[in-house]
């Protein structure tokens, strides 16, 4: 080979070791920089679990506290509830209350209409009273009052059915 052509040859070959070499060294920074983010990602991963295992006492406490506002609302809207359900309770019995009250009223007016009208009329009452008792088909005693306000007892007398057919021939 002629000293041209080796020194082309070794051009070429240098030029090949030489795009080797920035290969191996772009193929090391590579392999740096990926050993590089590798690690970055490792801590971030490592720090988010750090954070979440910190974290999330304090989210379980957060969310516990909202629950419990939650539960003091529920428990403070029912007390209010049951304030306005006795409160109705109490004004409807007031309202009862009066009405009986006014209800009693009329029962005393009238029965007091009742009795002035009846004063002075004790004959006609005993009518009233008698003829209700001869109206009355059935059979019973009626015990009179005598002036002293004692009643004629008749303990002797027995009031006895009449017999029916098919005791005819039985002794009464």
């Amino acid at each position: 080979m002629t000293p041209n052509e080796q020194e082309h040859v070794d051009r070429i070959r240098a030029e090949r070791a030489a795009v080797r070499a920035e290969a191996a060294a772009s193929e090391a920074a590579f392999v740096r920089r990926m050993k590089l983010w590798g690690a970055i990602g490792a801590a971030l991963i490592g720090l988010g679990i750090a954070a979440g295992m910190v974290g999330c006492p304090h989210y379980n406490v957060w969310q516990q506290g909202l629950r419990g506002r939650a539960e003091l609302n529920r428990a403070d809207a029912n007390r209010r509830i049951k304030v306005f359900e006795a409160e109705a309770k109490l004004q409807s019995s007031k309202l009862d209350a009066q009405a009986e009250v006014e209800r009693a009223k009329g029962v005393a007016e009238a029965n007091r209409i009742v009795a002035d009208g009846l004063k002075g009329h004790k004959e006609y009452l005993q009518y009233l009273w008698i003829d209700k008792v001869a109206a009355g088909a059935s059979r019973e005693i009626v015990y009179v009052p005598t002036e002293a306000g004692v009643p004629i007892l008749e303990a002797g007398r027995v009031v006895r059915p009449p017999p029916s057919p098919t005791q005819e021939g039985a002794v009464p």
